[in-house]
């Protein structure tokens, strides 16, 4: 049951993130779609995973060895998710591309690390 739970969540977030996050770097903050798509943090996520998870089967720690990852995805998850939809406005695009290029990609970051310790 507690798997389940957490498994609703895991996809819950990841519905939320993969599917509305690029209509709403499109149409509220009015990005190009190629832009957007590259905004996602996509990218991050495929680099960020495999280096988890050779990391997490690398090294165990006294509290297990996928607690610390867990945590620390959970932190970095919470952390970048409410920025990304509070929205940053800026007169210089640089600024804001910027933006929408960290938070998603420590997002993806932490959602590696949540996903291969909770997997």
């Amino acid at each position: 049951m507690a798997y389940g739970v957490g498994h609703f969540i895991n996809d819950l977030v990841a519905a939320c993130w993969f599917n509305y996050l690029l209509y709403f770097l499109k149409r509220v903050v009015q990005t190009e779609a190629a832009v957007a798509a590259l905004l996602s943090g996509q990218f991050c996520d495929g680099v960020a995973t495999p280096i988890v998870g050779y990391v997490s089967d690398k090294y165990r720690t006294r509290w297990g060895q996928r607690t610390p990852w867990y945590i620390f995805g959970l932190i970095f998850v919470f952390i970048c998710y409410i920025p990304i939809y509070q929205g940053y406005k800026s007169d210089n695009v640089s600024n804001e591309y910027a933006y929408y290029i960290l938070f998603p990609g420590l997002f993806n970051v932490g959602w590696a690390a949540l996903q291969i310790s909770h997997m």
